[in-house]
């Protein structure tokens, strides 16, 4: 498995760990809470992750796709930070908080554009079973 595999399967892992968190954290702290976005997003994401792993070509493509909306969404989510009424169980987000949840918004944004840029690179798409052109996909 290239480097850059590596790389997209540490990613995904990474979603995956942060999916896990959140239903734990509804199930224990959240009064059995159990049902969050995540919880849909996980079977697909460890089908993908599955995909990855054993090099399945559909798996390139799809993977590809959802880097690339997750930069949009991410990026997306930093513009509109500053603008919305954001507020907590305290009442109104302060400034810092909103601070705290654009650099986070910014790291997942750079997360997904790392595997996005990884899953173009020429091993990658040869260890897909793609054919690894003299042109860069990225």
């Amino acid at each position: 498995m290239p480097p850059s595999v590596r790389a997209v399967v540490a990613g995904n892992t990474l979603f995956l760990a942060f999916c896990a968190l959140e239903t734990s954290d509804g199930l224990l702290r959240q009064g059995g809470r159990f049902l969050y976005w995540t919880s849909i997003a996980f079977a697909p994401a460890l089908w993908l992750h599955y995909g990855l792993v054993f090099a399945r070509s559909w798996a390139w493509w799809t993977a590809r796709g959802v880097a690339s909306f997750f930069v949009l969404w991410f990026l997306g989510f930093t513009a509109i930070i500053p603008f919305a009424d954001l507020r907590g169980s305290d009442g109104p987000v302060p400034w810092w908080g909103r601070l705290y949840m654009m650099g986070l918004s910014f790291v997942f944004a750079s997360i997904s554009a790392c595997v996005f840029l990884a899953l173009g690179r020429s091993d990658v798409r040869g260890f897909f079973g793609r054919s690894p052109s003299t042109q860069p996909l990225t």
